[in-house]
């Protein structure tokens, strides 16, 4: 099992922020500025990008390039409709979408994230 815990950024001090993100070798985030965080993270540690399904005009490869200019960078795509919750007639391009994460592939993606980078190393050394 794996230790895992749910950071909300907003409220910290810009400080807070920074420490919180230098405690973690994973950190997952949907598609966004909070998750821009990640330029905090300890060297080798993994940055995780979720994006929504089909959000056309969002700037996932954007912030891919920031994220893996650091470090080790995955990301998932969710490539199932029934996992995105929408008012297409108020957000055409899906870019505001509450998105379900397909349990196995997360499951999947932790994995490759704790065989990536700082993670492998540490396993290496048990």
């Amino acid at each position: 099992m794996v230790p895992a815990e749910r950071i909300e950024f907003t409220g910290l001090t810009f400080e807070e922020q920074v420490k919180a993100v230098q405690r973690f070798t994973v950190l997952v985030g949907m598609n966004g500025a909070g998750l821009m965080n990640a330029i905090y993270l300890p060297d080798g540690a993994v940055a995780i990008q979720l994006s929504p399904f089909n959000a056309t005009q969002l700037n996932v490869a954007e912030f891919g390039r920031v994220l893996e200019s650091r470090g080790p960078y995955l990301v998932w795509r969710n490539s199932h409709p029934e996992l995105s919750h929408s008012d297409s007639s108020r957000d055409p391009y899906n870019s505001q979408a509450d998105t379900v994460v397909n349990v196995d592939e997360f499951v999947e993606l932790i994995q490759t994230a704790l065989r990536t980078g700082i993670n492998r190393r540490l396993h290496q050394e048990l």
